[in-house]
């Protein structure tokens, strides 16, 4: 896969595929350190494979800096945490993107993030899996901003879960979150026209 360490890595139309991190690795695409940061446009993410976090990708803890993941594909990634994205105590954004059949053996198939903000938008979580937490997206988190998780315009579906919030307020602004197999939403969220 790729490893970025102190710098700043712009990814436009790439397909990323077929990695393997093993002895509890990080990021079997990518790797993104906690100096470093990340903007993808038109990328896909597809069938890597991590044994502890990030299938797709992971963010270091402690990453401040602006991520970005536009119209960018998480498909058939594979982690302990985190199948498709691990992102803890990490600033990310995610617009118009999917993630479809990534799996976790713990806790968030598709998206796992916490302890910092995390706004997604106009995005498809759908077909994920984790046992028991947070099939589509699992966010932790014990600081009590209410606007640090939001999801915006999108649509969680089929997942073995939807969404599980730890610590936090999810808003859930026009979204719609549905037919999840164990639960939709688990934990504390405000709904604005959402179903």
């Amino acid at each position: 896969g790729i490893a970025v360490e102190n710098t700043d890595i712009v990814i436009n139309n790439v397909t990323v595929s077929n990695n393997v991190v093993e002895q509890s690795g990080y990021g079997g695409g990518i790797y993104i350190s906690s100096d470093s940061k990340i903007n993808t446009n038109n990328c896909i993410i597809d069938n890597n494979s991590s044994d502890y976090r990030g299938g797709g990708i992971n963010i270091a803890e402690g990453n401040d800096n602006n991520n970005n993941f536009v119209n960018t594909i998480f498909s058939n990634n594979s982690a302990h945490d985190g199948g498709g994205l691990m992102a803890m105590a990490a600033y990310i954004t995610v617009e118009s993107s999917i993630f479809d059949s990534n799996t976790a053996s713990g806790e968030g198939g598709g998206l796992y993030v916490g302890s910092d903000t995390i706004k997604v938008t106009n995005s498809l979580f759908i077909n994920n899996y984790a046992p028991s937490n947070g099939g589509g997206i699992k966010y932790y988190d014990s600081n009590s901003d209410p606007w640090k998780f939001s999801i915006i315009n999108s649509t969680i579906a089929n997942n073995s879960q939807g969404i599980t919030v730890e610590g936090i307020d999810l808003k859930l602004i026009n979204s719609i979150v549905y037919d999840n197999d164990q639960y939709n939403v688990s934990g504390s969220y405000t709904s604005y026209n959402s179903l």
